[in-house]
């Protein structure tokens, strides 16, 4: 009976295992692992496809090694991205709990200690149905630009922000942020009524 509960405990671990998986490209990477009922993405640096890599290689292994219909945790570490490709990513993952209106599990976002969240990283953490960002992060805000940042999009920005669920009227409150190219930091305290956050975990003093 100790032998074959064995076997069965090593098979079950086996297959969690088999489901984990790390997708690394030149300028970004996921990591994803699963532990029983609790699924985890990370995704850290930039997400820009490079030369020889695809968005569609980005998009599938997201559709395809993601579970839908289980609680999933998105853990962020990103300095921004192509914003077209971040909103695709978006709604790929935005599907796995909701499906035409229908809400099957809930997803968690969340930038940890130290870490970072700027540019294209911010609609993506909008993703999150709870949004959980420690009090020792920086958020970099600034107007979208052509890939490589060189040719300002006016409005962009502020648009995708608050199709995401950005409070419009914050936004307008920090327009100037938006008036160029280069990145604005902010704290999450100093970012309370952008509707950003859901949750600021506090610094023990």
């Amino acid at each position: 009976m100790k032998v074959l509960l064995a076997i069965l405990l090593f098979i079950i671990a086996a297959q969690a295992s088999a489901q984990n998986f790390t997708f690394t490209q030149k300028r970004y990477s996921l990591n994803y692992t699963r532990e029983a009922d609790k699924q985890t993405l990370r995704v850290k640096g930039v997400i820009i496809i490079s030369d020889g890599e695809s968005q569609s290689a980005l998009l599938n292994i997201l559709k395809t090694r993601i579970e839908t219909g289980l609680d999933l945790q998105i853990v962020l570490d990103m300095f921004g991205g192509d914003i077209a490709v971040v909103n695709k990513v978006y709604d790929v993952l935005k599907a796995k709990c909701n499906d035409r209106g229908l809400k099957s599990c809930d997803i968690k976002t969340e930038v940890e200690m130290f870490r970072h969240c700027a540019s294209a990283c911010i609609p993506l953490f909008m993703v999150g149905d709870e949004r959980v960002a420690a009090e020792r992060t920086n958020w970099g805000f600034h107007q979208a630009a052509l890939i490589e940042g060189f040719i300002m999009i006016p409005f962009m920005s502020e648009y995708v922000l608050k199709q995401k669920g950005v409070n419009a009227a914050w936004l307008k409150k920090k327009k100037s942020m938006f008036a160029r190219l280069k990145m604005t930091w902010l704290e999450p305290l100093e970012m309370q009524g952008s509707g950003i956050m859901t949750t600021i975990v506090l610094h023990p003093r």
